[in-house]
């Protein structure tokens, strides 16, 4: 497999990369040149069902990239996404669409988890390479205390970030800054807790805001 030249969105459609096929592979690996050397032994994997990692879905062929923070939110707010296109070259990346979880969510790799993960090391490598993340980015990433970014998770930055609740599955909502990172799970108050049941009853989404509460 060919080295990656680039995770820059806007890069890659003048890199001349093919799109990449992973469909039903459980395990992706990556290499990656740099300005000074040739880096490999980054991966991937799409998502767990019952804590076991299940392959990529059909017709998963596209790039990898990197999806810097939106305007106006702080600079550890990027991640690694997958972008699905249909086309034979790198033309095509600007008509693709992110690869998306089984529960409807945007698989993504938070730069949080990168930073503090060690098979993401190579990765880590490469973004700081392109200038697409920060030394100081980095630096307030390491400084924050340890915390597990499921993928199905959801990050607020902000307390006007709205986020989506899934009535008939188990998430993580998780509130950072640069000065902390907070886990917990939204799904409880829909937990029909009477003992003969112990389900979550309901289906559908609902949007909320948390100062809207």
């Amino acid at each position: 497999m060919r080295p990656l030249h680039t995770l820059d969105p806007e890069k890659i459609s003048s890199s001349g990369q093919a799109p990449r096929n992973v469909s039903q592979l459980s395990h992706v690996s990556y290499s990656f040149l740099t300005r000074d050397a040739f880096l490999r032994g980054a991966s991937i994997r799409y998502a767990t069902q019952q804590r076991l990692y299940i392959p990529f879905p059909d017709n998963t062929r596209g790039f990898l990239y990197y999806k810097g923070p939106k305007p106006g939110y702080p600079d550890i707010a990027g991640s690694l996404r997958f972008r699905v296109v249909s086309g034979p070259n790198s033309n095509s990346f600007a008509n693709g669409v992110d690869l998306k979880l089984p529960t409807g969510g945007i698989w993504q790799i938070h730069i949080y988890t990168v930073v503090r993960t060690e098979r993401y090391a190579t990765l880590l490598l490469k973004l700081l390479d392109e200038g697409l993340v920060s030394l100081s980015a980095v630096e307030k990433l390491r400084s924050l205390p340890p915390a597990l970014l499921r993928g199905t998770g959801q990050i607020l930055y902000k307390l006007e970030d709205p986020f989506v609740i899934r009535l008939h599955c188990v998430e993580s909502l998780v509130c950072m800054t640069h000065e902390s990172v907070e886990v917990g799970q939204i799904m409880p108050m829909f937990l029909d807790t009477r003992q003969n049941i112990k389900m979550h009853p309901y289906e559908g989404m609902s949007s909320y805001r948390p100062s809207d509460c």
